[in-house]
């Protein structure tokens, strides 16, 4: 259940917030990283324990890429789904004489 919260939880804010593709890039890359520690924990010291120091790095670099993944979507939720001006329009006058709409977004 943690490994769940800690790969879907930092993406949860930015998909509620309308940036689902955010959300889905952090998804992606934490859950690749997710697979890449359980590789590095399952085979680690399984398959030969004197040759065993490449899973290991990459069981540690996949942890390192989940937390700085998570850190980064919970910094960046804010200003990605900050909303801006209200859309508006506006009627008026042209200096022709026309009728003009505005429409600002």
């Amino acid at each position: 259940m943690a490994a769940v919260s800690v790969m879907v939880g930092p993406s949860v804010g930015l998909w509620s917030g309308g940036r689902g593709d955010l959300a889905r890039r952090g998804l992606i890359l934490r859950g690749i990283c997710v697979g890449g520690i359980a590789f590095g924990a399952a085979f680690g010291e399984a398959i030969n324990p004197t040759t065993t120091d490449g899973l290991l790095i990459l069981g540690r670099a996949s942890v390192l890429v989940t937390a700085v993944s998570g850190v980064y979507d919970l910094a960046i939720t804010p200003s990605a789904t900050a909303r801006g001006p209200a859309p508006r329009a506006q009627l008026g006058v042209r200096p022709d004489g026309r009728m003009a709409l505005s429409l600002r977004f």
